[in-house]
């Protein structure tokens, strides 16, 4: 944020200013703030299990180990973590000054038309679309290894 800031104030172009102006309103969203919170808490479930994988020792048993305990950690993240998610979510958008959907109205895709009607509530689709898909994303790939 502070780079993108010093951009728009010392760039030497009105391009180069437009285009840092706009990747900072797109930094400072909702959406942003929530898949970067999302992301941090899966990498971290997942970070133990990594490091075990990139051992040249290869033991076995600890990467089983930290395997099952990634997947019931997802498991559990899939099953209670929305509402915690949320509140960091919602807390860090309000100490930054960044908006904070109504969850109750209709989600509207920025890359879609606005006049089309919108398939699914913002809840929805951050509750369903994005955070389920993900952690699921993660559980099924986790299956196969």
């Amino acid at each position: 944020m502070d780079v993108l800031d010093a951009i728009v104030v010392d760039a030497h172009s009105i391009d180069e200013r437009a285009k840092a102006r706009g990747y900072l309103r797109t930094c400072q969203t909702f959406e942003v703030a929530f898949m970067l919170y999302l992301m941090r808490d899966v990498l971290e479930i997942t970070n133990e299990l990594n490091k075990s994988l990139l051992k040249k020792e290869h033991d076995i048993a600890n990467a089983i180990l930290f395997l099952e305990i990634a997947k019931t950690m997802l498991q559990k993240l899939r099953d209670n973590g929305w509402e915690s998610l949320i509140d960091k979510v919602s807390a860090f958008c309000i100490k930054y000054d960044i908006l904070v959907p109504n969850f109750d109205e209709p989600y509207v895709d920025s890359g879609r038309s606005r006049c089309k009607p919108a398939d699914c509530n913002v809840l929805h689709h951050y509750r369903v679309k994005v955070f389920y898909k993900i952690v699921d994303w993660h559980l099924q790939e986790l299956k196969y290894i």
